[in-house]
C-alpha cells in the first residue's frame, strides 16, 4: 500500500482496462523510487470510492502509456 500511496502522490495516468479481467481502470505511476507500477481499480458502490484490486510491475506497454502520457 505504501508504493500504491506514491503513486496517487506522483503523476500518474488512469486508463480503461481493456482486458477487464479483476477490474475496470489500471492506474499507471511512479513511486518516489522511480519504479513504474501499475495498480487495477475496482469501483465500490460509495460515489467516487475505489478499491485497489491488485498493483504489480508495469509491463512494458504500460511504460510507454506512462511515459507518453505523463511529461
Amino acid at each position: 500500500m505504501r508504493e500504491v500511496n506514491q503513486i496517487v502522490a506522483n503523476p500518474h495516468v488512469v486508463v480503461r482496462n481493456r482486458k477487464g479481467r479483476r477490474a475496470d481502470y489500471l492506474m499507471i505511476g511512479s513511486t518516489h523510487g522511480g519504479e513504474i507500477v501499475t495498480v487495477a481499480l475496482q469501483k465500490t458502490r460509495e460515489a467516487g470510492t475505489w478499491r485497489v484490486a491488485t498493483a504489480f510491475a508495469a509491463t512494458d506497454a504500460q511504460q510507454k502509456v506512462f511515459k507518453r502520457e505523463v511529461r
